[in-house]
């Protein structure tokens, strides 16, 4: 299998889980999430570890100090509602708000 096949099923899969979630019974969103969420937040954390940061913060991938993985990661994390954050500070500062984070 070549990897636009693969990226059509991984594609397809992710569009299924939406789908279960959002527009099932409560009955099938409830299982849907339950079965998926492990998988998803391990199929996340090994993109993750594909982006390894130094000491400094730099991404040992993109070469810089802003990670495009984790970018696009934290933007799509964002809670529903919130306008887009674009920077690092301004994510210190919303897990501040919502008492997360190191000075939490």
């Amino acid at each position: 299998m070549n990897g636009i096949a693969v990226d059509e099923l991984i594609c397809e899969h992710l569009a299924l889980v939406l789908i279960g979630v959002t527009d099932g019974s409560d009955e099938l969103a409830l299982t849907v999430a339950r079965s998926e969420t492990n998988r998803l937040v391990e199929a996340l954390a090994l993109c993750l570890n594909g982006h390894p940061l130094d000491g400094l913060g730099r991404c040992g991938t993109c070469g810089s100090a802003d990670c495009l993985l984790r970018r696009d990661i934290r933007l799509v994390l964002r809670p529903v509602g919130d306008g887009p954050r674009t920077s690092v500070e301004e994510d210190v500062l919303w897990l501040a708000a919502y008492g997360l984070g190191d000075d939490a």
